[in-house]
Formats: C-alpha cells, sequence, structure tokens
C-alpha cells in the first residue's frame, strides 16, 4: 500500500509512522564493524535490515533487484498506470544520479528527451510521483519558493537507501559529496525534521532543519 491509499481507505482514522533503514549508528551495532570500514562498508551495501544477513556481492545484488524489479517497477507501474517500465527506469536512473542536485520536472524531461524517445513533464511527473509515493525518494523544495516558481526551481530528490542507488548505477567513487548529504538528509528526518533547501549568498546550496518535535535524546 502506498503512502497515499491509507489515508483514503482509513478516512483519517490512523496514524503514520514513517520507519527508515538503519542510519549508520545503528548499521555500526547491527554489524559490529571497525571505524575504518565502517562508513565505506555502509555506502557500499545496503542499510535495509535484511541486507545484513547477506554478504556484499551475489547474494546482496539479488536481493537489491528483488526490491527494485517487484516493489518499485512492478507496484509503482500497476498503481499509477504507467505504460513504459523503461521510462520509470530512466527517470529512476536520473533521481539516483542526481540526488542532492535542483531538479525540476522540465529537467528531467528534456534531459530525457535528449537521448532519445521524447516525452512530456506531465508523463515525467507521474512517474516522480509513483517514486515519491512508495518512498524509494524523497522531494525537498527550496523554502523561500513559491507558487509557480516551484515549476523553474525545482526540487531536490533523496534516495531513500545507498544500495538501491547503487544497483542500477554502481558504486560512484567520485560522487561522495552527494551520497554524504543524501545521509545526512535522511538523518535529520529521522530526527524528526521537517527539511528544507536554501542557498548562501546565493551561491551554495544547504540544507535547512526545522525541529517539529524535540527529542530529549537529541543534544
Amino acid at each position: 500500500m502506498l503512502s497515499g491509499e491509507i489515508s483514503t481507505l482509513l478516512s483519517g482514522r490512523y496514524i503514520e509512522i514513517d520507519v527508515f533503514p538503519f542510519s549508520l549508528k545503528e548499521y555500526h551495532a547491527a554489524t559490529n564493524t571497525s571505524h575504518e570500514e565502517l562508513y565505506r562498508n555502509y555506502i557500499a551495501s545496503s542499510s535495509f535490515p535484511y541486507a545484513f544477513n547477506l554478504t556484499i556481492g551475489t547474494d546482496l545484488h539479488q536481493y537489491l533487484q528483488g526490491i527494485y524489479s517487484t516493489v518499485i517497477l512492478k507496484d509503482i507501474m500497476q498503481r499509477n498506470s504507467i505504460q513504459r517500465s523503461d521510462l520509470l527506469e530512466r527517470v529512476i536512473h536520473y533521481l539516483a544520479d542526481n540526488i542532492g542536485n535542483s531538479t525540476s520536472l522540465k529537467g528531467i524531461s528534456d534531459a530525457l528527451s535528449s537521448r532519445g524517445r521524447k516525452n512530456s513533464p506531465h508523463t515525467i511527473e507521474s512517474c516522480v510521483n509513483g517514486l515519491l509515493n512508495s518512498y524509494m525518494f524523497y522531494a525537498v523544495s527550496r523554502y523561500d519558493i513559491h507558487g509557480k516558481e516551484h515549476l523553474r526551481v525545482g526540487n531536490k530528490y533523496y534516495i531513500v537507501d545507498i544500495g538501491l542507488r547503487n544497483y542500477p548505477l554502481g558504486i560512484r567513487p567520485n560522487d561522495f559529496g552527494h551520497i554524504l548529504e543524501n545521509i545526512v538528509f535522511l538523518e535529520l528526518l529521522r530526527r524528526g525534521n521537517h527539511v528544507f533547501i536554501g542557498k548562501v549568498a546565493n551561491k551554495r546550496w544547504i540544507l535547512c532543519a526545522l525541529m517539529v518535535e524535540i527529542s530529549p535524546t537529541i543534544k
């Protein structure tokens, strides 16, 4: 069941609790990995709990393939009436390759159209909404932008698990900055923040966090 279907089925009589893959701290506790190897293994593996029973290699690859092919591709296509699996996969690849970059629906449409078959922003929006509703990706908007400006400026997108990014793209040795930003974003969500993006002196993008509920465990 996707996020938007819960409220429709239960007519508001529910409490939604977001559950995330393991954080770096939880990964360390579960694997007892040395500090020298901790972060390297964390971004090379997967933070889904069942992945800890698997070795990095064939077993992990098959597990992520099952999630990717069945849960993501099949379910999203059926629930959103998406006819072309190749287009959905190209959107996934594009968003995964651009985590941490400011991205608009028109920009995605233009980039994919330049590589072959033309796609409208409306079709791209259907694919992106399906990925957001499935919790594979999270969209973060700029805090000082309103209305139609969102269509021009776009959002940043982050993926729920680096392992799901590695599955279609492989490990990118020169992309550690965006991977770290993705990890920081998820940690901010775990701590109960609303997260936005902003700019410092109109140059450098930053993540902005608004604490919703202050937890006594957070210093």
